[in-house]
């Protein structure tokens, strides 16, 4: 029998309504630092296309002005 998968989803359902993670206050917090005059230019010239954009050594993939991913610091 093959492992029963998780969505990404679901994860951070669980860990909402489970836990009590605040979801939207580590949303906010991501946005905070994303947000910048050198991150709404980057945005803008992009014109939706996919850029990596790095703030105080973390760094963000970005579609369009979504941040899709989280990389991490790098090291």
């Amino acid at each position: 029998m093959s492992r029963i998968r998780v969505t990404d989803h679901a994860v951070v359902k669980y860990l909402e309504r489970e836990i009590g993670v605040d979801i939207e206050s580590i949303r906010d917090a991501i946005a905070q630092n994303v947000d910048s005059t050198a991150s709404r230019k980057l945005i803008k010239f992009g014109g939706g296309s996919r850029c990596r954009i790095k703030v105080d050594g973390r760094i963000y993939c970005l579609r369009g002005n979504a941040v899709t991913t989280y990389i991490g610091r790098k090291r």
